[in-house]
């Protein structure tokens, strides 16, 4: 279970607090658990391990929730077994491949 404790008064009435909240759903996402948000100012919610939002307190909204806990996924995403060393590997390819681009080309400029 992911519990996201904030305080979102820094962004007043604007875009911000949706923005944050949508950021912290996308972290249960990713990693296939619930997530509890208990927000002083922004939006409180209860959000499932797929990003659906079961219950939430809308933004300048006083109130209180009363949920059960989602359950996590059985198996987590591929994200949260790979994680960022997947993206290292397609990084270190690429680099790799326009190296070798320039090199060729280097060399077919020297003839």
């Amino acid at each position: 279970m992911l519990v996201n404790l904030t305080n979102d008064a820094w962004f007043g009435l604007s875009i911000g607090p949706y923005q944050h909240f949508a950021q912290s759903r996308m972290r249960a996402v990713e990693e296939g658990i619930p997530l509890i948000r208990s927000a002083g100012t922004g939006i409180s919610a209860v959000v499932d391990s797929v990003g659906r939002v079961v219950t939430q307190i809308a933004l300048g909204s006083r109130g209180v929730v009363d949920s059960g806990v989602p359950v996590a996924l059985p198996r987590p995403p591929l994200y949260a077994r790979i994680g960022d060393s997947l993206l290292a590997v397609f990084v270190g390819i690429g680099a790799a491949l326009i190296i070798r681009r320039r090199k060729t080309r280097n060399a077919g400029d020297a003839v």
